[in-house]
């Protein structure tokens, strides 16, 4: 043999044929954790689960209503004494602080006017108006 020339075998990379080329087939039947709606019964019919119980809706209580209301106690004319029962309580305008639906007697009076009496139910805030007479003077 020459020098210059070496056998085909010894210098050529091995031949490769397409089949060596393919990837070697998978093994398709191991066992994976499946969720139980997505396992199969027969003819491919889904397997009958019971769902979760769901979670009751929360709902946002209503907003309690303040323990106390005020009573905006107001006059024609201005200044004049504010009573419940026989206590005398300030002068118009008062605000009379009040347990939510108290029942409140509120007696109004002034100098020279006859005084005004209204019963009063407590259910929200608001304001009362009284608009007193002039009284009659006895000589």
């Amino acid at each position: 043999l020459d020098h210059n020339t070496l056998p085909i075998a010894a210098t050529s990379p091995p031949m490769v044929t397409s089949a060596a080329l393919k990837p070697a087939p998978r093994d398709m039947t191991r066992e994976v954790d499946m969720p139980a709606d997505m396992l199969t019964l027969d003819a491919g019919a889904p397997a009958e689960t019971t769902p979760p119980p769901r979670e009751p809706k929360k709902t946002k209580a209503p907003p309690r209503a303040p323990a106390r209301v005020e009573l905006v106690i107001q006059s024609s004319p201005k200044g004049a004494n504010v009573y419940r029962a026989e206590e005398l309580l300030g002068t118009t305008p008062y605000t009379l602080k009040a347990e939510r639906d108290a029942v409140e007697k509120i007696r109004v009076e002034f100098m020279g006017f006859e005084a005004e009496t209204k019963v009063i139910k407590a259910r929200s805030n608001k304001t009362i108006s009284f608009k007193l007479k002039p009284g009659r003077f006895e000589q």
